[in-house]
């Protein structure tokens, strides 16, 4: 699964609002979104979360996530 770019993971950490609609879209309290954004697994790359990341920055869900590399 593809997994959401570093510069894309440090905007959810200091943007608060996006940090907000991440939590509302995965349905979890803001103060518990750190460490699931630090692991950066599939909890946080649903396709739910992806979209409303998509549409707070204004951007293609393709830009936000990294290319998966065959092998990796």
């Amino acid at each position: 699964m593809a997994k959401f770019k570093p510069e894309i993971l440090e905007l959810m950490r200091t943007d608060p609002r996006l940090h907000a609609t991440v939590a509302t879209a995965m349905g979890v309290m803001p103060t518990s979104l750190g460490p699931i954004i630090s692991r950066n697994g599939n909890s946080l790359n649903q396709h739910e979360v992806v979209i409303a990341v998509a549409k707070y920055l204004k951007k293609d869900p393709s830009e936000l996530r990294e290319t998966e590399t065959a092998g990796a």
